[in-house]
């Protein structure tokens, strides 16, 4: 592929955010089943030579930081276990990309580029994956939930969208996700914020792979 700077994969990388979020609320209707839909990433699966996700993905351990201890905001950990299709069993090395907004609501400091604070994770043998970050400010329209993007990915297969992470308690939430969210235990996308040993600040999101992985 001939190369632009980059330009060309923060642009699509852009539109795919964009149209990720018009695509998941297209599919609001289907969220009547306990597991909330999931939907493939245009493009197929990671190339493990793009140095601005693959090449991320492919050094990715089971733990990652994607904002620095000097990010202003309130510190996080992501942090859950990702199973199989029968969210029974962990899986090992499968890729979880996370990308979200600083505290203020922005994802980056000019138009495009690929967002600011992102990282990649690969499940231990445990399904483990773990991010150390902050927790992201809503939109400044404030016209949705703060939320966190994530995408899983395993070796030949396409990269997957899963449903955005949103927090309990946040006013934006409306009452269907709510509703929705205690129908799906340990796999809702909406989870509370808890203390932890340390003080350090965590969310647990445990994620069921797709039928066929």
């Amino acid at each position: 592929m001939k190369s632009d700077g980059g330009t060309g994969v923060h642009r699509r990388q852009a539109v795919l955010g964009i149209v990720g979020g018009f695509a998941y609320a297209a599919l609001q209707p289907a969220l009547a089943s306990t597991q909330e839909p999931y939907f493939p990433v245009s493009g197929g699966p990671i190339d493990p030579n793009d140095k601005d996700k693959g090449g991320g993905a492919r050094e990715a351990s089971w733990s990652s930081s994607i904002a620095a201890q000097s990010e202003p905001g309130e510190s996080l950990i992501l942090a859950g276990t990702v199973y199989d299709a029968t969210g029974r069993s962990p899986r090992e090395g499968v890729t979880v990309y996370a990308y979200h907004t600083d505290d203020r609501g922005f994802y980056r400091k000019k138009l495009w580029g690929p967002p600011r604070l992102r990282g990649w994770t690969r499940t231990n043998a445990d399904g483990r994956y773990e991010f150390s970050t902050i927790k992201p400010g809503s939109y400044p329209m404030r016209s949705s939930p703060a939320h966190i993007h994530m995408t899983v990915s395993v070796p030949g297969m396409a990269e997957w969208w899963i449903p955005e992470l949103r927090f309990s308690g946040d006013p934006l939430l409306t009452q269907k996700e709510i509703d929705l969210a205690s129908e799906q235990g340990q796999f809702a996308s909406v989870r509370p914020i808890e203390s932890a040993i340390g003080g350090r600040r965590t969310c647990v999101r445990d994620i069921r792979l797709p039928q066929g992985w």
